[in-house]
């Protein structure tokens, strides 16, 4: 299949509510597995440095300010075969999916999801 020469920009994943304290967002490489990198970021703060996709879900649990919330994943590289893809799945504190998205992203670029922590 070879390197796409395709440029994927930042792309926009939507937004949630929720009243949850936390979520659990995971991620994983929902086509060939590759050597997909990513990083996460939570309000500008790095949450997760380098997390390698592969055919599993793989992620962390991140604690919600009251209010707007606003999630990047950044694409380190583009594995083997280009883009950086991946299928990402968010689960509220009760364990339920609230959410689930897929990317298609160049090195460099991000996808954003804002998260609303709503009252209780």
């Amino acid at each position: 299949k070879g390197k796409s020469d395709r440029h994927y920009g930042d792309m926009y994943l939507g937004d949630i509510k929720t009243s949850a304290k936390f979520v659990g967002v995971v991620c994983r490489d929902h086509e060939f597995v590759d050597g997909d990198r990513v990083r996460i970021f939570v309000n500008g703060k790095v949450a997760e440095h380098n997390i390698l996709l592969t055919g599993a879900y793989k992620g962390v649990n991140l604690e919600l300010e009251k209010g707007f919330n606003r999630l990047d994943f950044e694409a380190l590289n583009q594995g083997s075969t280009g883009p950086n893809t991946a299928q990402v799945d968010v689960y509220d504190d009760k364990g339920q999916l609230i959410y689930s998205n897929k990317w298609l992203l160049s090195t460099g670029s991000k996808a954003s999801l804002i998260i609303v922590k709503e009252e209780e």
